[in-house]
């Protein structure tokens, strides 16, 4: 060859490695973008569903506490079912719950003193703790009921409205002799923000000298989505 004619410069060969990497890296970016899509969080209508700890939905979707003398029932309402309970088992002339600009979150609780001892809860202990973070969120009394209704209706309570406004639901200590039961609704402004997990906590259950406390779990579960196994 002749050493003064130009000498073609010969193309880069890249090693089997960076070759191989170069061929991946656009799936690993689809395979990226199809995972980040996956953790969008769900959209749509939802309902509460009682869990175990490990989110395994429980059967009849109610959370029991039993101990000597005492046994709790706590299941989660629609606004459907809060309506059906407040106007046709307490006597309420309407649900003012319903329809306004605040959602709220129901629960049916039942107690029965079910020994020969008097059973005791401290409904406004209650808490309710949105992915069980540090956020806990009390039960509505009557006091923070009418500061969040009011404004939404425009009128002051009468006098007969407190009655109506909060019947059938529990404010305040439930005290059962020996062999009663009782049931009432706990109500609380939704909590706000992005969660799917609410762990519930009645921290006082007493029947007789004995007391213990308890953690319900809840989640979402949005429509058509499918139930675990």
């Amino acid at each position: 060859m002749d050493p003064d004619s130009p000498r073609r410069a010969r193309p880069a060969v890249l090693p089997a490695a960076a070759r191989l990497a170069t061929l991946l890296l656009p799936a690993a970016l689809l395979a990226a973008a199809a995972g980040c899509a996956s953790l969008a969080p769900p959209a749509g209508p939802w309902t509460l569903q009682a869990t175990d700890p490990s989110g395994t939905p429980l059967p009849g979707g109610v959370q029991t506490y039993r101990a000597e003398g005492i046994v709790l029932e706590l299941r989660p309402l629609t606004d459907a079912e809060r309506t059906t309970f407040l106007t046709q088992r307490a006597g309420a002339a309407g649900d003012v719950f319903a329809g306004g600009v605040k959602s709220f979150l129901t629960f049916r609780l039942t107690v029965a003193a079910t020994g020969n001892v008097p059973a005791h809860i401290e409904t406004q202990s209650i808490r309710l703790l949105p992915n069980g973070g540090s956020s806990m969120l009390p039960p509505l009394d009557y006091t923070r009921a009418f500061e969040l209704l009011r404004p939404e209706r425009g009128t002051l309570p009468s006098e007969g409205m407190v009655e109506t406004l909060m019947r059938g639901v529990f404010d305040g200590p439930i005290d059962l002799a020996a062999g009663q039961s009782l049931e009432g609704l706990l109500i609380f402004v939704e909590p706000e923000g992005t969660w799917d997990i609410l762990f519930l906590d009645i921290p006082f259950i007493q029947a007789g000298a004995d007391t213990g406390r308890s953690r319900f779990y809840f989640q979402k579960k949005y429509e058509g989505e499918a139930t675990p196994q």
